[in-house]
């Protein structure tokens, strides 16, 4: 008689059941290890231009305001000109962003072929979120402080999202070295998507221009300008190819909150915008759902 034979049908049953269990963890962390791969793999980047130019503070600021609107949902990271030289970011990323600091070098490092890697990256269909100097950058033309030799710029520039003159700074006292030029400035909502946000928000404002007749221009939609002042845009979209560009004059990603300054100009400025906390995170979040970025349920719009 065979050997194979000779076991006790209660071995087989535990044997059984124990073998079921191994295949069932076997699977179960299969499909894990799957999910973490795939994310892993499928998770888009969020750019954050942070090479010469670049305001640290205000980085810092978008870092911080991402996190918060977005959670993980994003990888979020700097990026510097050489790497935006290369198109290697661009299969990754779902958004680029130029931040607050100064146009100038933004220029002299990119041209021509960061900027052109940045052109084919929006015509693609990526995104493009320039504030102040980054939406001065993205203009056609830059006039800036036409009438002060330290500050002033009149050129064109490469992107041209904008099809016009980016126009500043729109009120006066704008220094580099100081803050004679911060402000809580109030803008009029021109979008009808942002009735229920109210009429108007305070936000930060330091040096920031105007899209000039930027109702005039195709592809360009006005989503706010500043009070008073209807042929004055603050924030425009422009459609690029199969892309998108959102310019701000005005620093939507600035949260009073994460800010803490011994100035007493910026302090006061900070209390004002407190006010207006809520409805300027309402914005920023309506902003990066129009640049196709996918906010947590929670947070939808």
């Amino acid at each position: 008689m065979s050997g194979y034979a000779s076991y006790d049908g209660g071995d087989a049953k535990i044997f059984g059941r124990f073998s079921m269990d191994i295949v069932r963890r076997a699977f179960l962390l299969a499909v894990v290890l799957n999910q973490v791969i795939l994310l892993g793999a499928v998770r888009e980047k969020i750019l954050i231009y942070s090479d010469e130019g670049a305001s640290l503070r205000g980085v810092r600021m978008l870092k911080l305001s991402l996190a918060s609107s977005l959670g993980e949902r994003y990888q979020i990271d700097e990026v510097r000109s050489d790497e935006l030289k290369t198109k290697d970011w661009i299969r990754q990323t779902k958004l680029l962003i130029f931040p607050g600091g100064r146009d100038k070098p933004y220029h002299r490092k990119l041209s021509p072929s960061g900027n052109e890697a940045i052109r084919s990256f929006v015509e693609g269909g990526g995104s493009y979120l320039g504030i102040c100097a980054g939406s001065y950058y993205a203009g056609e033309k830059v006039e800036f402080a036409l009438e002060s030799p330290a500050y002033r710029v009149s050129e064109l520039r490469d992107l041209g999202f904008f099809p016009g003159v980016v126009r500043g700074p729109m009120y006066s006292g704008f220094s580099y070295a100081r803050s004679g030029g911060v402000r809580a400035a109030k803008i009029v909502f021109e979008d009808p998507a942002l009735i229920s946000f109210g009429s108007f928000l305070k936000v930060y404002y330091n040096g920031g221009g105007y899209f000039v007749n930027a109702r005039e221009k195709d592809r360009v939609r006005v989503i706010a300008n500043y009070e008073g002042e209807t042929k004055k845009a603050a924030i425009v979209e422009i459609d690029s190819g199969q892309g998108r560009a959102v310019l701000s004059a005005v620093h939507l990603e600035y949260n009073p909150y994460f800010e803490r300054s011994n100035d007493r100009r910026v302090h006061l400025v900070n209390r004002e915008l407190r006010r207006f906390a809520r409805g300027r995170k309402q914005l920023f979040d309506y902003l990066l759902s129009r640049l196709h970025i996918e906010l947590p349920k929670s947070r939808d719009l």
